[in-house]
């Protein structure tokens, strides 16, 4: 795990999205917004994750779950916190970006980095993700 958050481990992410498709079609209950209620209920299911402690003077300890739902005339941009991006910036220009898993099983290799390339896919992951209302 190069950054210390909340992640999605190894090959999970499929496990993850199908669950997600059923709490938003709901077929399986949302769970609580208690941490430990959520971390279990992962782990119920058997999605494996990094969960952060306080660690090298980064406390991305969990502390509150908030789960939405979006609709079809509202867009819902989430912004992520300013530190994660500049963590996500300085690891980046000596790692590459970390791709999950699941883009290996569909494109082979996975992509060799130049500082630029990296924080380019940055950028348009971010603005991709911040509205495709998971979908």
């Amino acid at each position: 795990m190069p950054l210390n958050r909340f992640a999605i481990l190894d090959r999970g992410h499929q496990k993850f999205g199908a669950l997600v498709k059923e709490w938003a079609r709901g077929t399986k209950p949302i769970p609580g917004k208690d941490p430990e209620e959520f971390k279990q209920y992962l782990e119920a299911e058997g999605i494996d994750i990094h969960w952060p402690e306080e660690k090298d003077g980064q406390d991305h300890r969990v502390t509150e779950i908030n789960i939405f739902q979006g609709v079809p005339h509202r867009i819902d941009i989430r912004l992520p916190p300013p530190s994660f991006i500049a963590e996500s910036e300085k690891y980046l220009k000596t790692n590459g970006y970390p791709l999950p898993r699941y883009y290996e099983d569909l494109f082979g290799t996975g992509p060799v980095w130049s500082n630029t390339t990296a924080l380019d896919f940055h950028n348009a992951r971010i603005g991709d993700y911040t509205v495709a209302n998971c979908a």
